[in-house]
């Protein structure tokens, strides 16, 4: 796809075809669908799992968050500032 057909749809389809419009297959994104969990995860059985411990999360672990066990930022134990992907631990914690 692509002025100079260069553009590979890789995980999807071009609807309609010759359009330059890539539809992605679940778990993918990016303008050739070539983004398996955006980067941030794996795939399993059509649905992305986050690199958590990284601090992504979203259906396409496209949403930045802080590291965290659980699926949780900061682990539960803190407030998160998603701009840094910082915790700011509760006191005690």
């Amino acid at each position: 796809m692509g002025p100079a057909c260069d553009d590979l749809c890789v995980h999807g389809t071009q609807i309609p075809m010759d359009s330059g419009n890539c539809v992605c297959e679940a778990c993918y994104s990016g303008r050739g669908c070539n983004a398996e969990c955006s980067g941030h995860g794996t795939c399993l059985k059509g649905k992305c799992e986050c690199y958590f411990l990284d601090g992504w999360k979203g259906s396409l672990c496209e949403l930045p968050g802080c590291p965290g066990l659980n699926g949780k930022d900061c682990s539960g134990h803190g407030q998160c500032d998603s701009s840094t992907r910082k915790c700011f631990c509760n006191p005690g914690m």
